[in-house]
């Protein structure tokens, strides 16, 4: 019952994405795009044997993140969720790099406001978890964690920007999109300088239990990664 029930709503998201499309509703289907690729991946994370004490260890990390965002609320960019969650995802794997991601932008946003930009928000901080645990092997190399900040500050940025153009209701368009990446490049430069400061100076004392928790538990071994 609970498969069919899910295959029902995948299919039924599929088809809405169709008529969005056809409709010229790209607002909506970005939304029901982000919504199917959330389900995917919360559906494979459910459907794998965790154990508890790997959702309490995920849960711990969400708490950090919404907390580092709420502390930091007044400095809008310059905030340690990206770092928590770069740091989930390296030393967690990819699955649990996303959970820590979506989960964060969704709870956060009790506080900062819901609205149809907190799918984008769980995609985008998802993503930044993904690609964080695809790069588990580098975590101990300066380059590649400041190559990481980077890259998660651009992707983050790109993607809301895409939220941004669609909000106008003019639909999606080149040049507006490229109009909102030049406006948002101030912010992007204090998102890059921000996940560099906060991933040096959280990763070894967050990352340092973390590894002790996995070594001495096992928890988060192979079965966690989206590749395997």
């Amino acid at each position: 019952m609970k498969k069919a029930l899910l295959i029902i709503s995948l299919l039924a998201l599929t088809s809405l994405s169709v008529l969005f499309y056809v409709f010229e509703k790209y607002n909506l289907l970005a939304i029901a795009v982000s919504i199917l690729l959330l389900m995917i991946f919360f559906v494979r994370y459910e459907n794998q044997a965790v154990k508890p004490r790997e959702i309490v260890l995920i849960s711990v990390m969400i708490a950090l993140g919404v907390a580092g965002r709420c502390l930091f609320a007044l400095t809008p960019g310059f905030k340690p969720v990206s770092a928590i969650i770069v740091i989930t995802g390296i030393y967690f794997g990819t699955s649990a790099g996303f959970i820590t991601g979506a989960l964060t932008a969704l709870l956060s946003n009790i506080m900062f406001g819901q609205g149809p930009w907190t799918i984008f928000q769980m995609v985008a901080w998802g993503g930044v978890g993904i690609i964080a645990g695809c790069c588990s092997k580098f975590k101990n190399n300066t380059i590649a964690l400041i190559a990481l900040s980077i890259f998660a500050a651009i992707s983050y940025s790109a993607l809301m920007d895409i939220w941004t153009v669609l909000s106008y209701g003019n639909g999606f368009t080149l040049e507006v999109y490229l109009t909102a990446l030049g406006a948002s490049l101030p912010f992007v430069l204090l998102y890059i300088l921000s996940n560099i400061i906060f991933l040096f100076i959280l990763r070894k004392p967050i990352g340092n239990q973390l590894e002790r928790m996995k070594n001495k538990y096992g928890v988060f071994l192979k079965k966690l990664e989206v590749s395997k």
